[in-house]
C-alpha cells in the first residue's frame, strides 16, 4: 500500500514470492515442499482485509511422475496459509476467481484431473471443475466429473451473451488414456443461474484485460458487503 504496485509469482520449484515493486525486496515468500508449479497465481479477496490474497495449484512430485495435487490459498499481507486442499494430480491449467455466492469472498474455479497418479501414462482421466471457497473453508465440483482432462487451458469466466448470468468457457482435451497426448478438443460453455452484479475478479488467463493487473481500487469498489 505504498502506491506502487509489487509482483507475486510462481517459481517452478514450489515457491510463491511477493516482490516489493519499489525496492525489489521480498515481502514474503512460502515454499512448499516436493512439488513443481508450470500455472499462474490466481489474486483474489479472500478473508477481511483490502489486501488481495493469491490462490495456486502446484503438482506434487516431478513430472511425469506426479504424485497428486496441492491447492494453496495464501494471505497476501503475509504470506499465511488461508487454505490447503490436495485433489487431484498433475495439470497446467491456471484458476480463476469471482464472488459466486455475493458473500463479500471471492471464490476460486479451476480445473482438475483425476486419475491414477502411479500410471501418468495410462488409464483413464476424469476431469472435475472445482470451487474452492476459501472463507468456507470448502471444496466442491462445479461440474463433472466427465471422461476428459484439462492439460493447460485456463477458463473463462464473464457474461457472454449478455443474459447477465455469469457464463463459463472451458477447454477439454480427448483421448484421455495418456495423460501427456491428445488429439480433440472441445470447447465448452456452461451457462449458470448466477446473477452476474458485477465484473470477476480475475476471470481468465492474465485476468480479464489479459495484462496480469490486479488493480486493488477497482475491486475494493466492487466488494459487497
Amino acid at each position: 500500500e505504498d502506491g506502487t504496485a509489487d509482483i507475486v509469482v510462481n517459481w517452478h520449484g514450489g515457491k510463491m514470492i511477493a516482490v516489493d515493486g519499489e525496492t525489489d525486496e521480498v515481502l514474503w515468500s512460502n515454499t512448499f515442499p516436493e512439488v513443481e508449479v508450470s500455472n499462474m497465481v490466481t489474486p483474489g479477496f479472500f478473508n477481511e482485509d483490502d489486501v488481495p490474497d493469491f490462490f495456486s495449484y502446484y503438482s506434487k512430485g516431478v513430472w511425469p511422475e506426479n504424485t497428486g495435487g496441492l491447492q494453496v490459498a495464501v494471505d497476501g499481507r503475509n504470506g499465511a496459509i488461508l487454505f490447503r486442499d490436495s485433489i487431484g494430480c498433475s495439470g497446467f491449467s491456471s484458476a480463476v476467481a469471482y464472488d459466486i455466492d455475493s458473500d463479500g469472498f471471492d471464490e476460486i474455479v479451476g480445473s482438475v484431473n483425476d486419475y491414477d497418479c502411479t500410471a501418468a501414462f495410462t488409464g483413464a482421466v476424469k476431469h472435475m471443475l472445482m470451487l474452492y471457497d476459501i472463507n468456507d473453508q470448502s471444496t466442491e465440483a462445479f461440474s463433472g466429473p466427465l471422461p476428459a482432462k484439462n492439460i493447460s487451458s485456463t477458463p473463462w469466466l464473464g457474461d457472454l451473451d449478455g443474459d447477465q448470468k455469469l457464463d463459463i468457457v472451458l477447454c477439454l482435451q480427448a483421448n484421455v488414456t495418456r495423460m501427456h497426448e491428445f488429439y480433440g478438443i472441445q470447447i465448452q460453455r456452461l451457462q449458470t443461474v448466477i446473477t452476474e452484479v458485477q465484473a470477476p475478479a480475475w476471470g481468465s488467463y492474465m485476468g480479464h484485460r489479459g495484462k496480469s493487473e490486479f488493480n486493488t481500487n477497482e475491486q475494493r469498489s466492487l466488494r459487497i458487503r
